[in-house]
């Protein structure tokens, strides 16, 4: 996830996928931003832009 422009890691628990789709099931909240590219080069503390 991403607070105030740096990568947090947080642990997640995922439920079933739909397509396209995952669900989580607990561990982010509605409004929280998460990274979803560039994964490779992302690390705890990492500032990000988006």
């Amino acid at each position: 996830m991403i607070v105030d422009g740096i990568a947090k890691m947080r642990d997640i628990q995922l439920g079933p996928e739909e397509g396209e789709h995952q669900q989580i099931l607990s561990g982010l909240e509605a409004d929280e931003a998460v990274a979803t590219s560039n994964l490779e080069q992302l690390f705890e503390g990492a500032k990000v832009s988006f």
